[in-house]
This record gives structure tokens, C-alpha cells and sequence, in this order.
């Protein structure tokens, strides 16, 4: 009986000290794990509504799906090209952007750089409607309408500074016609000789550069500068009777030329004149083409040559003033 005794009480100081643990661990408290946070979205700067119209300032201007480099660029436009603003909004790199509509539509972005905003006082162009002629059986050049502008009250010509970094000065009243030059300049004066509008309405100038050189601009981008022009007539615009010695012509292209006035005489050469002054000595009629007879200056010497009337400035070089070849 003792011996049970002893063997009952070792076993329960055998168990004393696993209760004494087990008690222990279920009165500690389990801590509550702390709740993971959603990342914070990176802050972005706010749009800055704009209202108003601006003008492509560079060469080209990519317009871009998103305000970002690399995004899709929807279009490429070209300087000069108008679009109506938006907004002005940042991307993640601190860049600047616009948000534009180009003519209804799309809508992009556009590097802050490339637009110039226009100013309140640059209008809409002017339409002018201008009555059918009764017959239309022989061409005629654009009308050219003596309608002041911008409070220039004394007439053609008077004198306009470009407000583009670049201009096409083209040889008709057209967005497709050639181009005769370009300026590259803003603030650069011209000659403003009078105006026209184009098939959609759009108002341009007819314009003489420094150089001599004639053609025509949107008049959207020449501002006047209220002075009055001398209206002595060029000195490369012949009247009819003007004198052969001194009649010379603006080359609008490469000439092309022959040893006789016909494309059945010896070629002679292509030459490139393009917008130099040319002198003409006499004209002639072959096969329903009319040819001239010019000196084209060449390494040093004159070669007397024969080319297309076409590739001359009518404007510098009215046909009947150049004699008919005897």
C-alpha cells in the first residue's frame, strides 16, 4: 500500500510543472497582426483649363496620344497649323503639355513649346463672296480685292511683319500650290501687294519679299505695321513697253533648255536658276507652247539659250512684253 502511495504521489510532481506551463501559455495574449496598407498612388499634377486657339511654332509637332514621349503619336503638324486649346498639363518627368482639338478632331497632346497662343486681336479670316463672271470660257487669275484690314485705311501696298517662325510663301492663293520660298523668321517685313480668298474662304495676301521674290501667305500670320509702302512699280515688273536690254524674269523652277525654241532642237542642259532673275531676250511660239530666249550665266561665261515661258514668275514677267522673236 505504501509502495502505491509513493508511485502516485512521483507521478503527480511529474505532471505539476506541464499543467504549470500549460496554464501559463493560455493566459498570454496573442497580439493582433498590423493591417497592411494600400500603396499611395503617386500625386499627379491638376489639368489647367485653357480656352482659345494657338498655332504650331515649329517645323513639326508631333501630336500624341497621351501627355507622355512615347506614346502613340496620332498625327504629325506641320508650322502654321492652327488648333484649339484645352488644357495644360504636366507629365511624371515635369514636362509640359498641351491638349488641343485639331480641326474637330483628335484631340492630343502637343509639347508646351510647339504651340503659340494667338492673341485676342488675331480674327477669323474674312470671307467675301465673290458673283459668278456670265462666262468662264477663259481662265483668269484670283480675284485680288483692295479690302483693308486691321485699320489700314490708305490702300495697297503697305508693309506687314510675319508672327510665325516659319512661312510658306507659296505661287497661288492655295495650301497645295508650290512653294516659291519660305521665311524663317518672325518679325520679318514683307510688302503686302493685295489680297484674295480661297476656294473654303480662308483670306490670303499677295506679298513681295526684299529679294524681289512674289507669292502669297495666309494672311493670318502677317501683322501690319501701319506704314504705307512707295508705289514706284518694281523694277522687275515690265510694263509692255518695256526695253529688252532690261527685261528680266524670276525662274520658278529649274530650266530646262534647248539650242531652238521646240523640243525638236539639240537639248542643251538643266540649270538650276530656281529663284534667280533671268534675262530674256525674245520669245516664240512652237507646237502651243510659248518659249523665251535668255542669257544664263554658267562657270564664269553667258549661254544664250531657249526654255519653257512656264518656268517664269508671270508677275515679274508679263508675256507681251517680251519681243517676238524676228
Amino acid at each position: 500500500m505504501r509502495r502505491v502511495m509513493a508511485l502516485f504521489l512521483m507521478l503527480l510532481c511529474l505532471q505539476a510543472p506541464a499543467l504549470a506551463v500549460k496554464r501559463e501559455r493560455s493566459t498570454t495574449p496573442v497580439p493582433t497582426p498590423a493591417p497592411t496598407l494600400p500603396p499611395t498612388a503617386a500625386p499627379t499634377a491638376t489639368p489647367v483649363p485653357m480656352e482659345g486657339y494657338g498655332r504650331i511654332v515649329e517645323e513639326e509637332a508631333e501630336l500624341h496620344l497621351e501627355p507622355e514621349e512615347d506614346s502613340y503619336v496620332r498625327r504629325t503638324l506641320s508650322a502654321g497649323a492652327r488648333v484649339r486649346l484645352m488644357a495644360l498639363v504636366a507629365d511624371s518627368r515635369g514636362n509640359l503639355w498641351m491638349q488641343v482639338d485639331y480641326g474637330g478632331g483628335p484631340e492630343g497632346y502637343l509639347p508646351a513649346a510647339a504651340v503659340q497662343e494667338m492673341v485676342a486681336e488675331e480674327v477669323e479670316p474674312v470671307v467675301i463672296a465673290i458673283p459668278e463672271p456670265e462666262e468662264t470660257a477663259v481662265p483668269v487669275d484670283p480675284v485680288v480685292l483692295n479690302i483693308q484690314l486691321g485699320g489700314n485705311a490708305s490702300g495697297f501696298p503697305f508693309e506687314a511683319k510675319t508672327n510665325a517662325s516659319s512661312l510658306n510663301v507659296r505661287k497661288t492663293a492655295d495650301r497645295r500650290s508650290e512653294r516659291v520660298t519660305q521665311i524663317r523668321n518672325s518679325g520679318t517685313a514683307v510688302d503686302v501687294l493685295g489680297e484674295t480668298t480661297d476656294e473654303s474662304g480662308s483670306l490670303w495676301y499677295q506679298v513681295r519679299l526684299a529679294s524681289g521674290k512674289q507669292g502669297y501667305v495666309l494672311a493670318e500670320y502677317l501683322t501690319p505695321t501701319g506704314k504705307q509702302v512707295q508705289t514706284t512699280p518694281h523694277p522687275t515688273a515690265q510694263p509692255a513697253s518695256a526695253d529688252p536690254a532690261n527685261l528680266y524674269g524670276l525662274a520658278i523652277q529649274k530650266l530646262a533648255t534647248r539650242s531652238g525654241p521646240g523640243t525638236s532642237y539639240k537639248d542643251a542642259g538643266t540649270y538650276e536658276m530656281k529663284g534667280k532673275y533671268i534675262h530674256v531676250l525674245s520669245r516664240a511660239y512652237s507646237n502651243g507652247v510659248w518659249w523665251v530666249k535668255c542669257e544664263i550665266p554658267y562657270q564664269g561665261e553667258v549661254r544664250v539659250l531657249w526654255t519653257g515661258y512656264k518656268r517664269f514668275d508671270a508677275s515679274t514677267l508679263p508675256l507681251e512684253a517680251i519681243p517676238l522673236e524676228e
